[in-house]
């Protein structure tokens, strides 16, 4: 099996884009548990991180808090 791994130079762009697409993405995730599950994630207080390891070939994007939070989950009956 041939495994193509693309330079860093190509990959990262498109996890860490300028319109900012994969961090709206990721956000997302929190929005929708805010709005489904009835979290109260604050959503002002998260950045997006990209990283490419090119001796893998693998890419993730992550997206932290810029502040410690306490956040609940009602419909889980969960506090994070």
């Amino acid at each position: 099996m041939l495994i193509l791994i693309k330079p860093k130079e190509l990959v990262l762009p498109a996890y860490d884009d300028h319109k900012g697409i994969t961090a709206k993405f990721n956000l997302n995730l929190l929005r929708r548990i805010n709005d489904e599950l009835e979290g109260n994630f604050d959503l002002n207080h998260f950045e997006h991180q990209a990283e490419y390891n090119e001796e893998e070939g693998i890419a993730k994007s992550f997206i932290t808090s810029t502040i410690q939070q306490k956040v609940t989950i009602k419909a889980m009956g969960k506090i994070l």
